[in-house]
């Protein structure tokens, strides 16, 4: 078992050092990441339950494509790898791997909190040089 500070964040800061030291950017990335994402996970889920493999992959594309955008490294590989079942056709075992896409979730969510304060800090403390 890892020590906790041996375990790695669930969002790669190096991922985010493309869009610069803007906080708006940075700010608008992680909300829009974390107003889209239960919704995909919604229709992963519904994909699933309802045996439909072109749903499971389409929405599992899209959770993969906005996790690897903001640095999500295991998010992405999850859904990669259900993606690529659903491809085949093979959604009788994928109820575990969407457990473990529900518990990285939880993570990435923890992270992309922690980064939107700090951001909205950073925001803050610009606005006030302005002033």
């Amino acid at each position: 078992m890892q020590a906790i500070d041996e375990i790695p964040p669930a969002i790669d800061p190096a991922a985010l050092a493309v869009f610069g030291d803007d906080p708006d950017k940075i700010l608008r990335l992680m909300v829009t990441f974390c107003r889209v994402s239960p919704g995909l996970l919604a229709n992963i889920r519904r994909g699933i339950a309802e045996h439909d493999a072109e749903k499971t992959r389409q929405a599992a594309h899209a959770m993969k494509s906005s996790n690897g955008m903001i640095g999500a490294k295991t998010m992405a590989s999850l859904c990669q790898e259900l993606e690529m079942l659903a491809r085949m056709g093979q959604l009788d075992d994928s109820e575990a791997l969407m457990a473990e896409l529900d518990a990285e979730f939880v993570r990435v969510e923890c992270d992309a909190a922690t980064i939107m304060t700090t951001w909205q800090h950073q925001r803050g403390a610009r606005m006030a040089t302005f002033s």
